[in-house]
């Protein structure tokens, strides 16, 4: 059994998106393991007027030297608190990590 890394109910509730926009993030930091490049693929590839992308952790700096402008907004590196804040905020989270580590029990 693969278990979520995200503890949802450390979550806030989440915050209603009233500019009619579709929120998608991620988070982490910028590491060949969490696959950020793979993110901004996606929100190159998916980006519209009704679709915006946050990298949440991660640093404009990072992103692909080919990122269009305004792809993927970035919040640079932030406590758990707003992290979880920022979370709250999205529509749809992806994790685009190609491993995660296991804890032993």
């Amino acid at each position: 059994m693969i278990e979520n890394g995200v503890n949802v109910p450390e979550i806030p509730t989440r915050i209603e998106n009233s500019a009619g926009q579709v929120l998608i993030g991620m988070s982490g930091r910028a590491t060949y393991q969490k696959n950020h490049e793979g993110f901004v693929k996606l929100a190159t590839d998916l980006r519209g007027p009704s679709t915006r992308f946050m990298w949440i952790g991660g640093n404009a700096e990072k992103l692909p030297a080919d990122t269009p402008d305004g792809a993927v907004s970035c919040s640079g590196w932030v406590t758990r608190e707003r992290t979880l804040e920022l979370t709250s905020q999205l529509d749809i989270y992806v994790q685009t990590s190609r491993w995660e580590a296991c804890r032993s029990r």
